[in-house]
């Protein structure tokens, strides 16, 4: 796992979780324990954030490269969908991601110098709007984390934020375009980092929370870009940075920090305190307090996983986290664990599913590859440089860096066994029968006897350090090869070199034999994967454009062979070699280290970016065959199933459980004991309840039988109650219905008096209205007329002043033709005037020039 991506972990669904490893993304079962891959982009420089759409439909991974670019995958098909770049992020890589509410919509936060913020419309593959994280006059600084609001604001769009150094800022969106808005901390900003920041879903409509927290711990309540309340941390955390926030429903939110804090915060009713500090707890990662960098809590809010700064995951049921104590919840690691440092060897036994790896983490773990879980872990003193491993699969070496130790593989340890006199031994290896292994000691090869540690032999003459070595399949030679660009073969009878080839410009890492022993591969520093006869001499080779190549490995079939390089990719080449192969990409730093299983069927790769990573090698013959040959494979291997156990750990276990069988034998003379007393006391209490309850029912017989004769007589007596109301009832109503007929009839004559008077007031209205329809018909008669004899005087007079006005208008055009003729023959005069004067005009000009000419003639002579 990648510990120092953001936001390195999420949840796909309720078994299936996200997280980047190597060059790849993985999509990991934690029941089935099994794994998907998203690869990396061929020419990407490793992942650098990853974010999934709110309806897990969606994954984006954002990749470093000379264009920062990031795709989008199709979480259910794992298909890539789109690849999006754009010069305008100002950086080679992303800080982090985050997608829209309806998933339509990414925001990410580029990195530095600029540290600018890209909206993108990833459907379209366009970069809709890029806006600096900061304002122009703020001082320079790092961004950490953007996160999409989760709520649509009233005009249908929606809310981003950044947080960084001196920063937190809000992002206004709409139709595509991003708008800053003014700080929501003012000068809160100023001399503080906010290393992490989460928006929180609520059950109160217009209460829009996001919590920010700074690198002291502190947290403030952020709604409607203004701080509404500041959450100082406790004394016990104060100075503890929080680099990560998520939302535990509408309950509260979870942060994490330094030293593996991890912190409960709960909604409260006081305005001015809306959370607090409920509960915490405290991850102790391979018995140091490492950083929590990130968090992922499922939909259910039933477990939540934990990621570190040292590349491990653990996980925490939140099922009982209300009511169970600090020191009750258990902490489990996500998976087998990781490595947190570069992996510098790793081996595997014939005998079972085991594989080893050694890391510059100070750590030895055991893996078993069938069951996909961690066998046993170790940490010692020292770095390991190299581990090998017994093909027994119960002892394995490892080379530290002041020591090469022989260590036996318990049932539940790794217990030293031996110890070599060889500082940071930078290869070991076992020979195929396992009686003996050779382990490199600067430029000697020191080779041991496996049963009595014996030193049986030295190989000298490297003049440079050794890097690799590898025995023959019949263990009768040994060929080693090192910086000084020599490879050697030596017969292991007499010790003595038999063969060579030396070339000082190429410093090898890695020798591999073919199948037969006809032939011998090697790559170094000088890009070249080189083939070698039986004596040595070079036969071919093929030069890799991918960086140096790092490892070799050869499969007993003989059917293809596996190249490493610096760039993390493994090159599976056709054999025997033409040059062609296929590319895999698999680690995001150079791979150290590389292994076959004995029976070819899966390939291990550990790397410098702490990742082991296991291949399922396909020959032609399994892929005709499927699952049948499959099948057929997994039937011809048996695993062992022993474990090594010492006789003092036997004897101590034989002492514990008789001292326990001891312990459980008092035990139960105890418990019959405390038994046989609590029934007797029972019985007692038993006895003094009965007579006790005895009495009670007798006294209770007694006051019932009261109680019982008291309820008769009350009865007869209400029954005389009710017969007297009865009566008296019945003569009031009596009474009361003579009242109102009487009412009734005074009523009926009144009401028939009214109707008559009704009767006469219609009579007198029919009357009064036929005159004054009469009287209104004959006013609009009269005004008819007045008003006829008027529209006609009128219209009469429109007549006449139209004749005016047409009268008025020949005039006036008689008039303007008048004026035009008079205006024509003012001008015709006044030109010919005119004309007769320039023409008298230029005849004087031409007598004076005659006369000026006479004048200079005269002049001059």
């Amino acid at each position: 796992m990648k510990g120092d991506v953001k936001d390195n972990i999420a949840y796909a669904d309720e078994t299936t979780v996200i997280f980047p490893a190597g060059n790849n993304v993985v999509l990991h079962h934690l029941e089935s324990k099994t794994q998907q891959f998203v690869p990396g982009t061929p020419g990407a420089k490793g992942v650098d954030a990853i974010a999934v759409s709110a309806n897990k439909k969606w994954l984006a991974v954002a990749e470093s490269a000379e264009k920062a670019q990031i795709t989008i995958y199709d979480l259910h098909t794992l298909k890539r969908k789109k690849v999006l770049t754009t010069t305008e992020v100002g950086s080679e890589r992303y800080a982090s991601m985050s997608f829209s509410p309806d998933g339509k919509l990414l925001v990410a936060l580029g990195g530095a110098p600029e540290w600018n913020v890209v909206l993108w419309q990833w459907e379209k593959s366009k970069a809709s709007s890029v806006v600096p994280s900061r304002v122009a006059n703020q001082a320079p600084g790092s961004a950490y984390q953007c996160e999409f609001s989760p709520f649509v604001n009233a005009d249908g769009g929606y809310t981003a934020t950044v947080c960084g150094q001196n920063l937190f800022r809000a992002f206004k969106i709409n139709d595509g375009v991003m708008k800053p808005l003014a700080s929501a901390l003012g000068k809160r900003e100023m001399g503080s980092t906010f290393t992490a920041h989460g928006w929180l879903p609520t059950d109160e409509p217009g209460r829009e929370r996001c919590v920010v927290a700074n690198e002291e711990g502190d947290v403030l309540v952020v709604e409607n870009n203004e701080v509404v309340a500041a959450i100082p941390a406790t004394e016990k955390y104060e100075g503890c940075a929080i680099h990560c926030i998520v939302p535990f429903g509408v309950k509260g939110f979870v942060a994490g920090g330094e030293d593996g804090a991890l912190l409960v915060y709960e909604k409260q009713t006081d305005e001015r305190e809306p959370f607090k500090l409920t509960k915490s707890f405290t991850i102790e990662s391979d018995g140091k307090n490492a950083s929590i960098r990130n968090l992922a809590i499922d939909a259910n809010e039933e477990n939540l996983i934990a990621t570190m700064d040292d590349n491990q995951a653990w996980t925490l049921s939140l099922a009982n986290i209300d009511v169970m104590k600090p020191e009750e919840m258990n902490f489990e690691r996500m998976s087998a664990g990781f490595h947190s440092n570069g992996v510098t060897g790793v081996d595997l036994c014939v005998r079972k599913p085991l594989v080893v790896t050694c890391s510059t983490d100070k750590s030895v773990r055991v893996w078993n590859y069938v069951e996909r879980t961690a066998e046993l872990v170790k940490h010692f003193a020292e770095e390991a440089h190299s581990v090998a491993f017994h093909p027994s699969g119960l002892q394995i070496l490892v080379g530290f860096s002041d020591k090469l130790q022989l260590m036996n593989l318990l049932m539940d340890d790794i217990r030293p066994y031996k110890e070599f006199s060889i500082k940071a031994c930078p290869e070991v290896v076992f020979n195929n029968a396992g009686n003996c292994f050779a382990a490199v000691n600067g430029n000697v090869i020191q080779v041991y006897n496996m049963y009595t540690c014996e030193n049986v032999g030295n190989l000298r003459g490297h003049s440079g350090k050794v890097r690799t070595v590898c025995w023959s399949p019949d263990d009768t030679k040994i060929t080693t090869a090192g910086l000084d660009g020599a490879v050697y073969e030596w017969e292991l009878k007499d010790f003595k070199r038999v063969h060579e080839n030396v070339d000082k410009e190429c410093s090898y890492s890695c020798l591999a034999p073919s199948p037969d022993g006809t032939f011998t591969y090697g790559v170094g520093s000088d890009r070249m994967l080189k083939e070698f006869d039986a004596a040595y001499a070079l036969t071919q080779e093929f030069s890799c454009d991918a960086g140096a190549l790092t490892q070799v490995a050869i499969p007993a079939s003989g059917r293809s062979l596996f190249a490493a390089t610096e760039r993390g990719t493994v090159r599976a080449y056709k054999y025997p070699l033409d040059g062609e192969f296929q590319e895999y990409q698999c680690h995001a730093a150079s791979i150290t280290r590389m292994r076959l299983t004995f029976d070819d069927s899966l390939l291990f790769c550990v790397s410098e970016d702490a990742c082991l990573y296991v291949f399922d090698v396909q020959t032609g013959e399994k892929e005709k065959a499927g699952k049948g040959a499959a099948k057929s494979k997994e039937a011809l291997v048996t695993y062992a199933e022993e474990v090594l156990v010492t006789k003092m750990d036997i004897n101590e276990k034989n002492g514990r459980m008789q001292e326990l069988q001891m312990q459980v034998t008092e035990l139960q003379l105890q418990s019959e004991y405390q038994l046989r007393m609590k029934d007797m006391n029972m019985n007692e209490k038993i006895k003094d309840l009965t007579d006790r309850f005895t009495l009670e029912l007798e006294q209770a017989q007694t006051k019932f039988e009261l109680l019982l004769q008291e309820k008769n007589e009350q009865e007869m007596e209400y029954e005389e109650r009710l017969r007297q109301t009865d009566e008296k009832n019945a003569k009031e109503t009596r009474q009361l219905e003579n009242q109102f007929q009487e009412q009734i009839l005074v009523e009926v004559e009144r009401y028939q008096n009214l109707q008559r008077d009704k009767d006469l007031l219609n009579e007198q209205w029919d009357e009064q209205n036929s005159l004054l329809v009469e009287s209104h018909e004959r006013v609009i008669e009269e005004l008819t007329a007045e008003f006829s004899e008027k529209l006609q005087d009128e219209q009469m007079h429109a007549e006449r002043m139209r004749a005016d006005r047409d009268l008025g208008a020949k005039e006036s055009e008689e008039t303007r033709k008048q004026l035009e003729e008079d205006a024509d023959q003012e001008i015709d005069d006044l030109k010919n005037t005119f004309e007769t004067k320039l023409k008298q005009e230029r005849e004087v000009g031409l007598r004076l020039k005659g006369e000026n000419g006479i004048l200079k003639k005269k002049f001059t002579a």
